[in-house]
């Protein structure tokens, strides 16, 4: 090949490799990584007949008791969009669930997020990741579902995140 072609190739090589560069668009649905540790707290009589607060940890399918409050740390990742919302729910006659959060950082959360109630939302365009925990309490025997939704600001059918775990109760 001539001298003139190749130069001629590799200025379209390279202005078509710069042309799909400029034209990429990531899109990565938000992600939530649980710990495999979740922390329970439960309570149990002694020889004196005081209860005595007990914490261990377990791992996603133990058995846990009514009454036991277990925590489960997460990361929620909004990768290149802002979050919008992280929502954890139950059927709420059987368990109650709740997500913490520090007040100190009670400014990234809009005014419509309830933590107590497992619905952390974002003010627009302030949190790209969040760490928090999942914290459950059972009410009633069996076998429950805890649903975890994450929303972000990425196009649609990219924009959301659902996972889902059950929890056996007795």
């Amino acid at each position: 090949m001539p001298h003139i072609m190749k130069s001629r190739f590799l200025i379209f090589a390279l202005a078509a490799i710069v042309f799909v560069a400029c034209n990429t668009e990531t899109v990565i649905s938000p992600s939530a990584n649980f710990s495999t540790s979740h922390y329970r707290t439960y309570t149990v009589p002694n020889v004196l007949g005081q209860d005595s607060l007990v914490r261990d940890t377990i791992t996603f399918g133990d058995t846990v008791r009514v009454g036991d409050t277990v925590r489960v740390p997460i990361q929620c990742n909004g990768y290149y969009d802002y979050l919008r919302s992280i929502t954890a729910s139950t059927d709420t006659s059987k368990m109650r669930v709740s997500l913490m959060w520090d007040e100190e950082y009670n400014s990234y959360l809009a005014d419509d997020a309830d933590p107590a109630h497992g619905r952390l939302t974002f003010v627009a365009d302030k949190v790209y990741a969040c760490n928090t925990t999942i914290i459950y309490v059972p009410k009633a025997s069996g076998t429950h579902r805890i649903d975890l939704l994450l929303l972000s600001a990425a196009k649609e059918g990219y924009s959301e995140g659902a996972w889902h775990f059950f929890v056996p109760v007795k």
